[in-house]
């Protein structure tokens, strides 16, 4: 079955690449009704970006979906990992063998891997995010110090009620094993599942709910104190990714720089706005659906303007992100792009941000405006002095 899905993230695949440069997407479509005779949520369903494959256990896989029909006497079951479904646009009514879920935008489900399930659409077209995680499943983070009522509460996500359907007409069946679809027919539903026992059950979460956490004196805390859900690895060590949501909050620390620092880290940074407004990056992501992307050790970080504004107003406690649902996969392994999110057709207008493109005379190293007074601290130090090109006198 012919779909727009990749499944092997490596150089030997000449669908998808690697990137250095940070990379940011206006909202993608919805399909277009004249164009369409209906893309239901399976055929909706575009790889940005990965890394692994599925016939290993390993990796992950970063989707959009973008759909117009519901599934009609139809199913999908993913045998290759749990997908973690993000509506952005238009709710999703969830059928599942083990019972119903209504997605609203602004919530976020988990569908664990073997799981049959169906999407109908009750508002009509409906967009929104995935990702996938292999050999492992979704789980909270460890709290430690936190204790056990910070971040996203056990007691916020949803499971569905055991619910089971009488009919025997026939019903197609998608199954994607290492990343291929394969239809299989049969002549009843398979939402015919009458009791059920367990905890390897789908859910869903309200991203509302979520608690923030965040230093109230010193410098900004690391963003993964935002985490709702990791998955965690095989070995111990680096979490595979982890879930970040960015929602209302108060911030109120001093003598600082309250906005992302301009920075180099280990992970994938791949973010998406759900609604609201949202800076953290030189390319202000579109309410609506943008999509950003800033590859493992690469530097990135708020525009200049901000940076000068961020440093030279006087700070008082605020709230920000009012109005606002963001997120982000902070992946920890290097991200291959898909061809088609980078230049398909269907995908939205991409911004490439590289440092040609970069208005390079506007930044200014404002420590060398300092120099005099660092010079005097030195001096009384009894160490050398500087001067502006970084040679000591």
């Amino acid at each position: 079955m012919k779909t727009h899905i990749e499944s092997t993230f490596s150089s030997a695949n000449d669908n998808v690449e690697l990137l250095a440069t940070q990379e940011s997407w206006d909202p993608f479509p919805l399909p277009s009704r004249h164009k369409s005779d209906g893309i239901d949520f399976v055929y909706g369903i575009r790889t940005v970006g990965g890394q692994g494959n599925p016939t290993l256990r390993e990796g992950l896989a970063i989707y959009i979906y973008s759909a117009d029909s519901s599934m009609t006497n139809s199913a999908f079951c993913n045998n290759d990992g749990d997908l973690l479904i993000i509506p952005q646009t238009g709710r999703l009514n969830i059928q599942t063998e083990l019972g119903w879920m209504m997605l609203h935008p602004g919530e976020i489900a988990v569908i664990q891997a073997g799981i049959r399930f169906r999407v109908l659409l009750p508002d009509g077209p409906s967009r929104g995010y995935i990702q996938e995680v292999l050999g492992v499943h979704y789980d909270l983070p460890e709290l430690s110090p936190v204790g056990s009522n910070g971040l996203a509460l056990p007691q916020d996500f949803q499971s569905p009620c055991a619910s089971f359907d009488i009919d025997n007409s026939d019903w197609g069946i998608v199954y994607k094993l290492a990343g291929q679809l394969h239809l299989c027919n049969q002549n009843h539903t398979p939402f015919d599942v009458v009791a059920w026992q367990g905890n390897l059950v789908p859910y869903k979460y309200a991203i509302e709910k979520f608690v923030n956490l965040a230093n109230v004196e010193k410098d900004p805390a690391d963003p993964t104190v935002y985490c709702v859900l990791t998955a965690k690895p095989k070995l111990p060590g680096v979490s595979v990714t982890d879930f970040l949501v960015f929602t209302p909050k108060w911030i109120t620390a001093c003598n600082t720089f309250r906005p992302p620092y301009y920075h180099r880290n280990m992970s994938t940074d791949i973010m998406g706005l759900i609604y609201g407004e949202y800076g953290g990056s030189s390319h202000k992501l579109e309410p609506g659906g943008g999509l950003s992307y800033e590859a493992s050790y690469m530097p990135h970080g708020e525009t200049y303007e901000t940076w000068r504004h961020g440093t030279t107003r006087e700070l008082a406690p605020e709230r920000i992100c009012e109005g606002t649902a963001a997120f982000m996969f902070h992946i920890s392994v290097p991200v291959f792009l898909t061809k088609w999110a980078l230049e398909g057709e269907g995908a939205g207008r991409r911004h490439s941000h590289s440092s040609q493109d970069e208005p390079v005379d506007s930044f200014q190293p404002h420590f060398l405006g300092h120099l005099e007074e660092v010079n005097l601290e030195l001096k009384a130090a009894g160490l050398p002095s500087l001067t502006s090109n970084g040679a000591k006198r």
